[in-house]
C-alpha cells in the first residue's frame, strides 16, 4: 500500500504510515461565530459522515447568517440536537484514515491537530500483557 509522511506542526517527531492508517484529530474551532456589520452573525459548524467501521468518511462545513448573537447561539443548540453524534463539538476527536484526510479541503486540513495519548503501564502490567520489550524500541529496530 502507498505510504505517506506525517509531519506534525507541534514540533513532534514526523512518522511514516500507510494510507489506511487512522489519525485521531481535533479542531478547537469546530463551531464558530463571526460578527458582521449591522449586528448579524455568521455561524459555522461541522458535521461528520461515518464509515461502517466508525472512522470518519468526510467532514462537512455548514454556515448560516443569524440576526443576532442570541439567535446564533439558539441555532447552534438546535443543530447539536438535530445532528447528535454527527455534530462536532470542541471536544470531538475525529478518527479518519490518511487517505480520507488527504481529500479534505486544505483550510480544513490546516485546522486539524493530531491527538495522541501516551500509554503508561503500571509496574508489572507490561509483563502480564506479553509485551516484554518497549514497542517503540522494537519498531525502531525493525
Amino acid at each position: 500500500e502507498e505510504m505517506a509522511r506525517i509531519t506534525l506542526r507541534s514540533g513532534g517527531e514526523a512518522f511514516s504510515c500507510n494510507l489506511s492508517h487512522v489519525l485521531s484529530l481535533r479542531n478547537p474551532a469546530w463551531e464558530s461565530t463571526s460578527c458582521l456589520s449591522g449586528g448579524e452573525v455568521v455561524v459555522c459548524w461541522y458535521t461528520r459522515r461515518v464509515n461502517w467501521d466508525g472512522t470518519c468518511a468526510a467532514l462537512v462545513q455548514h454556515s448560516r447568517v443569524a440576526r443576532s448573537a442570541e439567535e446564533a447561539t439558539n441555532f447552534l443548540n438546535l443543530q447539536r440536537a438535530e445532528y447528535g453524534d454527527a455534530y462536532c463539538t470542541p471536544a470531538t476527536t475525529v478518527d479518519i484514515a490518511v487517505r480520507d484526510y488527504l481529500n479534505l479541503p486544505a483550510p480544513l486540513q490546516d485546522s486539524l491537530y493530531i491527538y495522541r495519548v501516551p500509554v503508561d503501564f503500571p509496574p508489572g502490567e507490561r509483563e502480564s500483557t506479553g509485551l516484554l520489550e518497549d514497542p517503540f524500541l522494537v519498531g525502531e529496530a525493525a
